[in-house]
């Protein structure tokens, strides 16, 4: 991203720490979802449904 001078900014700067952070957080998720129990959504929406 470049401003009305064609200078970097602030966003150039940062970019290199977003990326490290957006990184470490889609592996934190990922971790996360590999604990959590199986789902068995259909027989708990048929339930809430009163089916």
């Amino acid at each position: 991203m470049q401003n009305e001078l064609k200078e970097p900014g602030l966003a150039d700067a940062l970019r290199p720490y977003y990326d490290k952070w957006r990184e470490t957080i889609n592996k934190e998720s990922e971790v996360a979802e590999e604990d959590l129990p199986p789902e068995e959504p259909e027989e708990e929406e048929e339930r809430e449904a009163g089916v």
